[in-house]
């Protein structure tokens, strides 16, 4: 179990779904994507479209019909209302104008009280993550996601490298491949990985036996250059996520 903590209580974060206004993070930091080896076909956009704009997110395939990504991608900030699935289109691997397949959403799982909160404060990060069940499968390699019984393998040292589609570069993913773990609060972790918006639901990989491995999901920025993601601890109860509920909405 992580015992390293930070005190950031109070703390407002900024989310990072694409819809509103860019605002940057040091893009010196970031390194383009530009391969089609594993696990980046996996990692892909979560776009919004509606009649009036396209927002959009960061997702990973962690099945052949299942993708990873943050709660609050799945919500408009307007409304705060759940947008409609047939709204959501996961398109994976997008390089340019390629991609490595596309689905539209069956349906949503949250974690158990989980609730939108437009302006979240670091608390309430804690939940925000989903596991979402695509309409069809893709046929690439699925990321490997953490298993629980490597927690130890996660120290103040461990490398982290957080990846996501920033607003800067919309149609490469981008990645911060030399970050760590800066502590542990609320149950969140509080990394020093650099993001922007588009970047939210991005994977945050860690190393284990040379396979990089999905241990936590980008969900928020905070001050000073360090960002929240929710850790496997919060979403692992989740999966498999095998089909959807015969009263799921489509």
């Amino acid at each position: 179990m992580l015992r390293f903590f930070l005190v950031f209580a109070g703390i407002a974060v900024t989310a990072l779904s694409g819809n509103p206004k860019t605002a940057f993070a040091d893009t010196n930091r970031f390194q383009v994507v530009d391969t089609d080896r594993a696990p980046w076909p996996a990692v892909g956009r979560l776009n919004v479209v509606g009649y009036d704009r396209i927002a959009m997110c960061t997702a990973t395939l962690i099945g052949p019909q299942t993708i990873l990504t943050a709660a609050h991608c799945l919500f408009d900030g307007r409304t705060g209302k759940a947008h409609r699935l047939d709204k959501l289109r996961f398109v994976a691997g997008v390089r340019r104008d390629q991609n490595s397949g596309v689905s539209s959403v069956d349906c949503v799982r949250y974690p158990k009280g989980h609730t939108y909160i437009g302006t979240p404060k670091l608390k309430d990060t804690k939940l925000d993550v989903a596991v979402v069940r695509l309409s069809r499968p893709i046929e690439v390699t699925p990321a490997a996601v953490f298993s629980p019984s490597n927690t130890k393998q996660i120290t103040r040292e461990t490398r982290l490298q957080a990846a996501g589609y920033r607003r800067s570069r919309k149609f490469l993913p981008t990645l911060d491949a030399n970050c760590r773990l800066d502590g542990v609060k609320d149950g969140v972790w509080v990394t020093t990985c650099a993001t922007e918006k588009g970047a939210s639901g991005g994977p945050v990989f860690i190393n284990v036996d040379n396979q990089l491995v999905v241990a936590g999901v980008l969900s928020a920025k905070l001050k000073q250059s360090r960002s929240i993601a929710v850790p496997f601890t919060k979403w692992s109860d989740m999966l498999p996520f095998d089909a959807c509920p015969s009263s799921a909405a489509k």
